[in-house]
């Protein structure tokens, strides 16, 4: 695969639409909360102190998606017995900080008569419980749906491993509860892959990195090289702390051609990468590419050469027709080794290629020639 490249700011891309780098910077300066739909209990949860109406499972009593009142329920007469139930937060990207848990019941009295009967809710993060809020005032002996309770400024890392439950619990009163549904809705916000990454050669040891910093929860940044080879194998080299935005990279060869790519990272997980961006440690020139062929194929000139250095930026193809006089007809990026030149009239066409970088050109291919019928 072709390398696409920037040569002013040696950013890449591979097959892949850029936006505007104005466009990407305001577009960085956001961060961006998302929520989860309505999730519904999936399992049973760590407390399991009320009744389910049939059975023996709680869950499936209160997971409809909308309230059946007395159909089931789980229910409860004893101040201070707790029911909770798991919900998957699997659809939440792990890295991501939770920052507010809304949850709406459908609950009633479990007894009628007189007194009174006051239920609250909570939530089990990862085996920690939450506060019980809500402070409903239960009426009537059939499930109602009840405004939902939002528990705000949260700051919870979720992670490969992390869990949640919802649950009620009956706080006090002498006619019990009844909790024929209970939701939730999740607010969060995601760890954001830094962006715009781009790298200068300032030596012949040295490197300078710096990317946008998308994310507000990030714990720092990991920075990952490839010596070489734009696709990897890529190797972590550094970590970062929060908020920084730029990295050197000391200590290296010259006359290579780095690639690098960051992250950001939380006790979480990890974004995604930034692109990918190199920097070229150059001293000399680049060897003079060899073994250029052309072949006809059609109205075009297929060109293939070989190029062994490992510090060129790209390479010039240049075309003549009377093999003494040329003219530059395209730049080619790093590493690459062929050209397609079409749309030609019939006739001899003569071409050569040179590799260049920020010190100078190499010297020419071969010359090699086509005929075009």
């Amino acid at each position: 695969m072709e390398l696409t490249y920037n040569v002013k700011n040696k950013f890449l891309t591979v097959g892949g639409i850029a936006l505007s780098a104005i466009a990407v910077l305001l577009l960085a300066q956001l961060v961006f909360a998302d929520s989860t739909g309505s999730l519904l209990p999936s399992s049973d949860g760590t407390y399991l102190q009320w009744t389910p109406k049939t059975g023996t499972t709680h869950y499936t009593m209160v997971d409809e998606a909308t309230c059946n009142g007395i159909t089931d329920y789980n229910s409860t007469n004893t101040v201070g017995n707790r029911d909770s139930y798991g919900v998957s937060i699997a659809s939440i990207p792990n890295g991501s900080t939770i920052t507010a848990i809304e949850i709406t019941p459908c609950a009633s009295r479990n007894k009628p008569g007189g007194s009174s009967a006051t239920m609250n809710v909570f939530y089990r993060f990862s085996g920690v419980d939450s506060a019980d809020a809500g402070n409903y005032a239960l009426t009537g002996t059939t499930p109602t749906q009840l405004a939902a309770t939002t528990f705000s400024g949260l700051s919870l890392v979720k992670g490969s491993v992390s869990t949640l439950q919802i649950g009620a619990v009956l706080s006090a009163g002498t006619k019990g509860a009844r909790l024929s549904r209970i939701a939730v809705v999740v607010t969060y916000t995601s760890l954001a892959a830094p962006s715009i990454l781009g790298a200068t050669n300032v030596s012949s040891s040295q490197n300078d990195l710096s990317w946008t910093d998308n994310s507000s929860n990030e714990d720092g940044f990991k920075v990952e090289s490839s010596l070489n080879n734009q696709f990897g194998p890529f190797s972590q080299i550094a970590t970062t702390s929060a908020n920084a935005v730029s990295y050197s990279n000391t200590g290296l060869t010259a006359d290579q051609i780095y690639y690098y790519r960051v992250r950001a990272f939380n006790s979480g997980g990890n974004s995604g990468y930034t692109n990918t961006a190199y920097a070229i440690t150059a001293t000399v020139v680049p060897s003079d590419p060899s073994n250029l062929t052309a072949t006809a194929s059609s109205s075009s000139a297929v060109l293939n050469w070989a190029q062994s250095s490992t510090n060129e930026e790209g390479f010039k193809v240049e075309r003549g027709t009377d093999g003494v006089n040329f003219t530059e007809i395209a730049t080619k990026g790093i590493n690459a080794t062929n050209h397609v030149d079409p749309g030609l009239a019939s006739g001899t066409y003569y071409y050569r290629v040179r590799s260049f970088n920020v010190i100078g050109n190499s010297g020419y291919s071969n010359t090699a020639s086509t005929t075009i019928p």
